[in-house]
């Protein structure tokens, strides 16, 4: 049994497409489609699918959470896109549901290849997107959604460790849980609570990559060969005369 990887890599799919009679399930068809389209008004569909989701969120993560237990669990694109429904929800409704995902322990890699494809990889990432709808509901007062942080913080991986100790550092009493968070930690990951996160803007861009390089890298050390056609010039091709290559 292979230990759950730390990478959490975001690979996200379209989803496939739920079929529910209840109304709040064509809500959730609607919501899934609008999340997967594109062109002009993508943005405007999927606006109006998540408001209509949020209006009855109570039946919509019913319906989240049924069909989460019909997908075929080799459906990652399916069940990932369920699982970021219900954070998009933004309402208590779906602790339960997030709180199961976050709970359930990683299945052992069965992946021949890893490198192609990762078992392991792709639970995980359905995990830490569980735990990012968590720190909104934290960041918003909801005290339950702090207590499943902390319980994805016993969890034996290390990405959704990561993603934990992030999500209760972000929210309002992040610092006053510092002492708790290394309570919990293993010694040897204390460095989590070191990571910081940053904007792009925030990163230093290198001005100018050649001062990188070894020196000489990059330089031509003879000019190129000439062309067939400019070898009968000792000046080479005229100014702006643009070889032709001839079959031999």
């Amino acid at each position: 049994m292979s230990n759950p990887s730390a990478s959490d890599s975001f690979r996200p799919r379209a989803p496939s497409t739920v079929h529910s009679p209840s109304a709040a399930g064509q809500v959730l068809a609607n919501l899934l489609k609008a999340m997967a389209g594109a062109g002009a008004d993508a943005e405007e569909r999927y606006a109006s699918a998540l408001n209509e989701a949020r209006a009855q969120a109570a039946d919509v993560m019913v319906e989240i959470a049924r069909a989460d237990q019909d997908a075929d669990e080799r459906n990652y694109g399916l069940r990932w896109a369920l699982v970021y429904a219900a954070t998009q929800l933004a309402s208590v409704e779906s602790l339960p549901y997030l709180k199961s995902v976050v709970t359930t322990p990683i299945p052992p890699e069965t992946s021949e290849d890893p490198h192609e494809f990762s078992v392991v990889t792709e639970e995980t990432i359905l995990r830490t997107t569980a735990i990012d709808g968590l720190e909104n509901l934290a960041d918003s007062g909801q005290p339950e959604a702090v207590d499943i942080l902390f319980t994805a913080l016993e969890q034996p991986s290390l990405s959704m460790r990561r993603a934990a100790v992030q999500a209760l550092l972000a929210s309002p009493d992040g610092e006053q849980w510092r002492d708790r968070i290394t309570g919990i930690l293993p010694p040897k990951q204390h460095f989590l609570l070191d990571i910081r996160r940053v904007g792009i803007s925030d990163v230093p861009h290198v001005r100018d990559p050649r001062v990188h390089l070894v020196e000489g890298a990059g330089e031509e050390s003879e000019p190129p060969p000439l062309l067939p056609e400019d070898r009968g010039s000792p000046e080479g091709r005229p100014e702006g005369d643009t070889p032709i290559l001839r079959e031999p």
